[in-house]
């Protein structure tokens, strides 16, 4: 109830704080979706489409179909233009929408607010579909005609059967020396779900396999699932190799809601081929960078009046200061007017000054600026990661195995034989590793393929537990189209078990 409780009072406060009058937005308020940041930056951009399919038997070793034994999921997301400015949990948009329009588009003045940097944002939705099983095996081997079978029995399962359908708002904050992601999902848990159809449809149509299957019916209950999941990641080292792009990062990551709760924390690395790649450079302010350099034959009343006028104009704009550029600023202006009176030794040296303080806070601004790069043609990445966490609560795991009376009358166990709740004992500390490599071509389309790696969830799971991935996304609504159309074609491989 805690957990339900806390989820409830972060969507009210979300809605209380979403108004974007002074063009800022908070982080909640976009997880829950926001029309107005949405219409101003994100309708008018072309979406990126990633399908994802990840299953146990993909990894070619042992089709197991157990534990986390397949999901599904489908994301659009784009990559919005320009820079954005992050101060805890708003977010504020550096220029005004497409169209600049809105009047109240950038009118507060930023020089009082600390701990802005300029970022980029990729912005989205998805929605998925997972199934959990327990141990392929955990039950009574028979002979049948058709040869011999384990029939299951949940008196041996090591985990319960459990399903989970979600849609999930997303969002990726990218800066200098790091990154957040954000995702704030709902859906439901338990036969609601699905996970039985889904399976036996499977199964019998476009995959050979079991059908039909023992023991979804001893599934966890449903239960309205919400989840925030945050990681947040800074970078060890990054930089241009002779062979390409590496980053070597640290992170940490959590999860809360109504159905898991855990924390963890993990280092990965990316690499990406060749190092030719297409960059954008995003300046953190519209800067004027007065003239730095004092320019032959212009006399020196106006060379103070050029800087004077440029100096304020940049302080009374809609520019991006922070707070400590906005009063160097200032006591350049209040330097720069009090030259009248002085004698001409003085004068030259405040121009002097002037000068160098100018060249100091121009490459001050520009080390405040974002590049944004994509490869210039065909990339291939190649990434890993190793992550630790500890599980405060698993509702997938802890609601137990639910027995309908009567499963074994034979069995010396009550619960197998008048029926309730079998209990399994989640694993508190879980290690995993994932290593996965992708090609493609720009930022237009991209083929991937990940093996993933974890450790036991319960302490009564017989065995660690593999599963791969492939994925594939694109700038066009054919990558939406991928796990359908794999999904097809496998299904007219399979046409034999077609119904007549």
């Amino acid at each position: 109830m805690k957990s339900i409780t806390f989820i409830c009072l972060l969507v009210s406060c979300s809605l209380a704080v979403a108004d974007a009058s002074d063009d800022s937005y908070s982080l909640l308020s976009l997880l829950f979706n926001d029309s107005d940041f949405e219409q101003r930056h994100v309708d008018h951009l072309q979406k990126i489409w990633r399908s994802q399919i990840e299953n146990d038997a993909l990894t070619g070793e042992n089709i197991t179909d157990q534990y986390y034994t397949n999901a599904l999921n489908i994301r659009a997301y784009a990559n919005l233009e320009g820079g954005f400015l992050l101060d805890g949990w708003r977010l504020y948009g550096f220029r005004c929408g497409p169209d600049g329009t809105h009047g109240s588009c950038d009118s507060a003045s930023r020089s009082n607010v600390s701990n802005r940097d300029l970022k980029l944002v990729t912005y989205g939705y998805s929605m998925g579909h997972k199934m959990y099983t327990p141990y392929q095996h955990a039950g009574e081997g028979e002979m049948t005609p058709a040869g011999f079978q384990y029939k299951a029995n949940a008196e041996y399962f090591d985990r319960p059967f459990a399903a989970w359908a979600n849609i999930a708002r997303n969002i990726t904050i990218r800066g200098l020396d790091g990154y957040t992601e954000h995702e704030m999902s709902v859906g439901v848990v338990g036969p609601a779900a699905a996970g039985r159809w889904v399976q036996e449809n499977a199964h019998q149509y476009p995959f050979k396999g079991a059908y039909p299957i023992d023991g979804w019916e001893t599934q966890v209950e449903n239960r309205l699932a919400l989840q925030y999941t945050g990681k947040y990641a800074r970078h060890l080292l990054q930089g241009d190799m002779l062979w390409g792009h590496l980053a070597i990062s640290h992170f940490a990551k959590a999860e809360l809601g109504t159905i898991i709760g855990r924390v963890g924390y993990g280092a990965e690395l990316a690499m990406v081929w060749p190092q030719a790649r297409r960059c954008e450079r995003f300046a953190a302010s519209k800067m004027l960078f007065v003239s730095t350099v004092a320019e032959q034959g212009i006399p020196l009343a106006e060379k103070f009046d050029v800087y004077t006028r440029e100096l304020q104009a940049y302080l009374s704009g809609d520019n991006y200061i922070p707070n400590r550029i906005y009063l160097r600023i200032q006591t350049l202006l209040v330097a720069l007017e009090s030259v009248n009176d002085q004698d001409m030794a003085d004068v030259y040296r405040v121009l002097e000054q002037a000068q160098a303080e100018l060249q100091a806070l121009n490459s001050e601004m520009q080390n405040l600026a974002l590049t944004s790069c994509n490869p210039a043609g065909f990339y291939t990445e190649i990434n890993g990661n190793v992550s630790g966490h500890y599980v405060a609560y698993n509702y997938l795991i802890d609601d137990g195995i639910h027995v309908p009376a009567g499963s074994n009358p034979n069995s010396t166990n009550p619960v197998m034989q008048q029926g309730g709740t079998l209990k399994v004992h989640r694993n508190p500390w879980i290690a995993s590793a994932s290593f996965g490599v992708m090609v493609g071509w720009r930022d237009s389309w991209g083929f991937g393929a990940r093996y993933n790696y974890r450790t036991e969830e319960t302490l009564e799971q017989k065995e660690q537990h593999a599963w791969a991935e492939l994925l594939v996304e694109g700038k066009s609504d054919w990558a939406a189209a991928f796990i359908p159309a794999l999904l097809l074609v496998a299904t007219y491989h399979n046409r034999d078990n077609w119904p007549d």
